[in-house]
Parts: C-alpha cells; structure tokens; sequence
C-alpha cells in the first residue's frame, strides 16, 4: 500500500446552497495515489428535525434514504464532526510530501460546504483537487461508445464516494491502456 494522497468525500445536505444549507452526513474514503483503500470514516451530524430547514426534495430523498431516521439517532453536532474529521485526516496526513487532495464527484460543491461547515478539515487539504465528474463530462464526446459502470443511487455519502472511487478506477484502467 502506498503513501495516502486523496481524501475522497460526499456530502449529504438541506439543499444547494452552503451559506443557508446545512450538512446532514459526512463519509471519506483515504486512498493513494493508486486509488487503493487505506481508511474509511463516517457520520451522520445531530439536528432537531422540527427545526431543520429543507426543501421538498431533499425532504423526500433523505426521508426514503433513511437518513432522516439516523439524524434523529445521531449524536454528533456539526461543529464536533469537523473536528473529528480533522484528527482523522491529520491521522493520515504527513505520510506524503504534500497534504491530501480532496477527490470525488462534482467536488466543488463539497468543498463549498467545507468552507462554510468543515473549515478546520478544509484548511488540512491541498488546494488542487482530483473530480471524477469531469471525466464524465468530456468521456461521451471523446468515448461515444464507452459504456460507464453502473452506480448505486443510494443519495448517501458513503455509497455516493464508493461509486466516485469506482469510477475513477475504471477511468485509471482505460488510461493504462492507452498508449
């Protein structure tokens, strides 16, 4: 196994919107720098749902998920959360020569999220990132007849970054054979 290099991440929220959404689950796979799993850790973050402030469809798709059912279950606030990622990244960080890249799917809406919810955890990551949805937007004008694999629509953090990851190592394996 190599030296940790990526942290991938999914969240699960209220809503779009960072500044009045909020996080519902955090999940991370560490990985390096051949995508190979080093470490996993998850939350679901504590709310009072009477209070919680959401939309129609998010209401619908964490309710059927069972989310909501965990959130009442939690007991872990937000502000803990970050800090327990922290400890977790910094766990694995050092082993390389620079801190881990922030990897996954359409990222920059998490890493939105993080500036807002997770500052501590962000602050620990590399600036650049690795996002598997830009492979996917550029995959059916360069690869038309590519067939993707199939991924689990669960709408949950950890299984939403299982298939980010899986995706990721199917694009590794075609690149390989490139010449």
């Amino acid at each position: 196994m190599g030296l940790a290099k990526y942290l991938w991440l999914d969240l699960e929220t209220t809503g779009l919107e960072e500044s009045v959404c909020t996080v519902l689950e955090v999940a991370a796979i560490i990985t390096d720098e051949q995508l190979v799993e080093i470490d996993r850790w998850r939350r679901v973050v504590n709310h009072d749902l009477k209070t919680l402030m959401m939309a129609q469809w998010p209401w619908e798709q964490h309710s059927a998920s069972g989310l909501l059912e965990e959130i009442k279950e939690a007991k872990t606030h937000m502000v803990h959360v970050d800090e327990a990622l922290d400890r977790w990244v910094a766990g694995h960080d050092g082993q390389g020569a620079t801190p881990l890249h922030l990897a996954g799917s359409s990222i920059h809406f998490d890493r939105g999220f993080m500036k807002m919810h997770l500052p501590r955890t962000l602050k620990a990551l590399h600036y650049r990132q690795f996002d598997v949805s830009s492979l996917l937007v550029v995959a059916g004008d360069w690869w038309p007849d590519l067939q993707l694999p199939e991924h689990n629509k669960a709408h949950r953090a950890a299984a939403d970054i299982e298939n980010s990851l899986e995706l990721a190592r199917f694009f590794k394996e075609r690149l390989k054979a490139v010449p």
